[in-house]
């Protein structure tokens, strides 16, 4: 499992440099000012983040032709996102009420993590299992910026 940083690329904006432990890129996640909406760019393959109310209100990230995989949220007083990819699922679940760190899970085990590197930072470190496809661990770095943006606008 490797480990990436998840870098802002300006101190302004909800666009972020995903790099390895040795800095080479990985690819982006961008959160848009519109709600519910972003970017994942894996290599050099734009796939667009949505949120469709036909699926639930379920987050869902779309390749060229078809959806790749989709997120919903679950728990009513902790985060928890339900990542279905191949049928599969995985979930980001917050690790704490007071704190913005999610744990990944694969069934009940914790296989991975996205945290911020300090408290009050945007950038975040994130390990994800090899075994998924870049583009769906991604989907997951995007789904906690998207969610720790929400927190932050709620406080202004």
């Amino acid at each position: 499992m490797a480990m990436w940083k998840v870098t802002p690329k300006h101190w302004y904006s909800w666009e972020f440099a995903v790099t390895d432990d040795l800095g080479q890129d990985v690819g982006e996640v961008r959160v848009s000012s519109w709600w519910n909406r972003g970017t994942v760019v894996a290599g050099c393959v734009e796939h667009k983040v949505s949120r469709d109310r036909l699926l639930g209100g379920a987050f869902v990230l779309r390749g060229a032709d078809a959806p790749i995989a989709r997120a919903v949220g679950r728990s009513a007083y902790r985060i928890t996102i339900v990542i279905v990819w191949e049928e599969k699922r995985y979930f980001l679940h917050a690790r704490s009420t007071l704190r913005r760190e999610f744990g990944f899970w694969d069934g009940e085990k914790e296989v991975g993590s996205v945290v911020p590197v300090r408290a009050f930072s945007r950038a975040a470190r994130a390990e994800l299992p090899d075994d998924l496809p870049l583009v769906v661990r991604l989907f997951a770095v995007w789904l906690a910026e998207m969610f720790w943006k929400r927190g932050y606008q709620s406080h202004w």
